[in-house]
Order: structure tokens, then C-alpha cells, then sequence
């Protein structure tokens, strides 16, 4: 499947970006090596070639012409970089505060509410994913797992003013799509819509 990976962030691609974006000029065991990857990010990118390989079903040569066409000179650097991407993830609010960093780091209340239903939203991906549905998603730097399934990709920052993650850009750019997608679907909008609140006053759909 194609997909389609729009950065908005402003920023160094995370090493899960990278691999959402080249993913057309993987061949078809590289592309395993992405699915696994993607699947269990970060932590399948600091286990050994032998064992990343292993997962994927692939040979460790193939792990290291992955590894180079994600723009790296070897499998330390590789992993080096997941490393830092985590350790910055992992830093704590007033770290950032103090290291006057803002936009790196720990989660917000959001986010980890986000954290929370992951779990569903990967799942009804793969699963909307296997009746053949266009599936477009809105995510993070940190690309979410569902990118496995998604055709098109569209990453968004959280950079803040202070130190706390923020999802004001990630909602601005979804209202956006969604009011242009309104707009051009004109009519057979409405009849969706209208489909939906009967749904949902037949008590088929959560309000």
C-alpha cells in the first residue's frame, strides 16, 4: 500500500518518520523490517540486528541495507538516535523548564490520556485497514503504531510555549481537513451525516 507522509512538525524527523517516508523505496523484506519496527516502537530498534531480524523474519544483512537507507552509517547510530528520541521523551517537565527546551520531552496530560486508548485506535485501524478503508492519520512526532495501516500519514508538532506538549496544532490541521473535505464533498456530506445522527439516535453509535 502507498501512503502518503506530510510533516508539519518543523523539525529533525524522528527515526519512525524516517521510516513512514521512505517506505515506497523499501523493498518487500525492508518493508517487514518497517512494519515491525512501527509496530513496536521504539523498543524493536534497541534490541540486536540478530533479534530485530529474527522478528521480521529477514536476514541481518537486510537489517543493515535498511538501517542505511534510513540515512544511517550503521546500526549504533540507529540506535543511537531511538536512544535520544526516548531520553527526551522521558525528561521531565521542569527539566525542560530549566533547560528553557520547551516542545522536547515528557507527555502531557493529553498525551497520556492518548497513551491510554491506544491500544483501540491501533486495533480499529488494522481492522478498518482489512475492509479496504482509505484511513488518514493525524499523529504526533512520535508516529503512532496505526501508521502500519494508514495511507496517508500526517504528522503534527506539539511544540508549546511552555513546557507541557500541546495538541492545538494537531486539532487545527484536523478542523481544517475536515472543513475542506466538507466543503468538496457538498451534499453526499450531509447524507453521511444525516446516516450517522440516525445511527445514533437508534442507539447503534456513542454520542
Amino acid at each position: 500500500m502507498g501512503r502518503n507522509v506530510t510533516n508539519v512538525t518543523g523539525h529533525e524527523p524522528t527515526v519512525g518518520e524516517r521510516v513512514t517516508q521512505r517506505l515506497d523505496s523499501l523493498s518487500r523484506a525492508e518493508r517487514k523490517l518497517a512494519r515491525v519496527l512501527l509496530a513496536s516502537y521504539p523498543i524493536a530498534g534497541l534490541e540486536s540486528v540478530a533479534r530485530f531480524a529474527e522478528r521480521a523474519g529477514v536476514s541481518p544483512p537486510t537489517v543493515t541495507r535498511f538501517i542505511t537507507k534510513l540515512g544511517f552509517r550503521g546500526y549504533p547510530e540507529f540506535q543511537e538516535t531511538i536512544r535520544h528520541e526516548v531520553q527526551a521523551r522521558l525528561s521531565s517537565p521542569l527539566a525542560r523548564y530549566r533547560d528553557e527546551q520547551p516542545g522536547r520531552g515528557t507527555e502531557s496530560v493529553i498525551s497520556e490520556a492518548l497513551h491510554v486508548i491506544q491500544a483501540d485506535t491501533i486495533e480499529t485501524a488494522r481492522v478498518a485497514s482489512g475492509l479496504h478503508c482509505n484511513i488518514i492519520l493525524f499523529t504526533d512526532p512520535w508516529l503512532s503504531p496505526a501508521s502500519e495501516f494508514a495511507r496517508q500519514v500526517i504528522v503534527t508538532s506539539v511544540d508549546p510555549v511552555g513546557p507541557f506538549d500541546s495538541m492545538v496544532g494537531a486539532m487545527a490541521v484536523v478542523e481544517a481537513v475536515v472543513a475542506s473535505v466538507l466543503n468538496r464533498l457538498g451534499p453526499r456530506a450531509q447524507a453521511r451525516m444525516r446516516s450517522l445522527e440516525g445511527l445514533r439516535a437508534g442507539g447503534v453509535l456513542a454520542g
